[in-house]
Formats: structure tokens, C-alpha cells, sequence
């Protein structure tokens, strides 16, 4: 799956990326859901979280980027002193399904 998470606020800092970091060490403990590839695409003022993830299915796909999404939004708030929602809306997902996509799409983020 390639998948697309707008960020309300700008993680430019390191501090951000660390806590992007940890969240993303608490989703490698799931089974079912395991993200591979993690890039960020900063803009003015906001920034995209740009993921290739394999899931069991699409509950395990749901459940996966909920608690990576709850865990993010609680690191980045803590590291930028604040409160509020981190992503204002739902992530898009998209299959990947030969190697030639997932290798365009790993070249599309790698290349931001």
C-alpha cells in the first residue's frame, strides 16, 4: 500500500522527526500491519507523510495506521508543546500491486 497522511502543522525541526520515529518504532511491533518505507513532504504550511506498509487486510491496514496516527499526533504534540489535531483528515491508501509500482512509488518519495 502506498499511503498519503497530511500533518496540520510543519515537522521540519528534529525534534519532530524523532517523535515521527518513535511512533513509527511502536507500529513495527504489530503482526499484521509493518510500514517499510516512511518519507516526509514538507510544504508552506503544512507537510504529507508519505508510507509504503503492508497489511493483512483492511482491518489490520485501518487498525495499523490509527495507532500509528494516535501515536505521531502524541510525539509531535509533545515535541512542539502544543495541543490539537495533528492530522486533519483521513489518509488516503492506494495498492501497489507489482514491484514496478511499489519501485516508482518508493522512487516518488525517495525523490522529494
Amino acid at each position: 500500500m502506498h499511503i498519503i497522511a497530511r500533518v496540520g502543522l510543519a515537522i521540519g525541526s528534529r525534534a519532530a522527526r524523532s517523535a515521527i520515529a518513535r511512533a513509527l518504532d511502536l507500529s513495527l511491533a504489530r503482526a499484521d500491519f509493518r510500514i517499510v518505507h516512511l518519507g516526509v513532504r514538507l510544504r508552506a504550511r503544512d507537510a504529507q507523510l508519505e508510507l509504503i506498509a503492508f497489511a493483512r487486510d483492511r482491518l489490520a491496514l485501518a487498525r495499523g495506521m490509527q495507532g500509528f496516527q494516535v501515536s505521531a499526533a502524541r510525539s509531535l504534540n509533545r515535541a512542539a508543546r502544543r495541543t490539537g489535531c495533528v492530522f486533519p483528515d483521513r489518509y488516503r491508501a492506494r495498492i501497489l500491486a507489482t514491484r514496478a509500482a511499489m519501485r516508482r512509488a518508493i522512487a516518488g518519495i525517495d525523490g522529494v
